[in-house]
């Protein structure tokens, strides 16, 4: 599967995964998860990522040019678009009910007061 058409996309995935977990940890540091901030690192590491990755990889598997791979995958971009937008979403939803901060820093005492 790693050497086939959609192995790109796998490997994508990884560093899409990595790149999202980054960037909202950096955004948690400089306050609360905001919604449209959140949206933006998901549709940046959730697809401009893994597209970049896994459209060139299914070119070169396939024999086709990269505009021919990137038109066969155009289909999915509305469903994973909206997956970026609810997981932002939802994300926002659990940090607002449950304000915990990121691993590794300390509480403070208006964090102590909200629990």
């Amino acid at each position: 599967m790693l050497v086939g058409p959609s192995g790109g996309m796998i490997l994508g995935w990884l560093l899409g995964a990595l790149i999202i977990g980054a960037l909202t940890e950096l955004m948690l540091r400089n306050g609360r998860y905001r919604f449209w901030k959140g949206a933006a690192i998901n549709v940046l590491g959730g697809m401009v990522v893994i597209y970049a990755v896994g459209v060139p990889w299914m070119a070169v598997v396939l024999g086709d040019g990269a505009l021919a791979s990137l038109m066969a995958v155009a289909v999915y971009l509305p469903g994973d678009l909206a997956k970026a937008v609810v997981a932002a979403l939802i994300a926002a939803t659990v940090h607002r009910a449950y304000p915990i901060p990121p691993a590794g820093r300390p509480v403070t005492a208006a964090e102590e007061g909200r629990a």
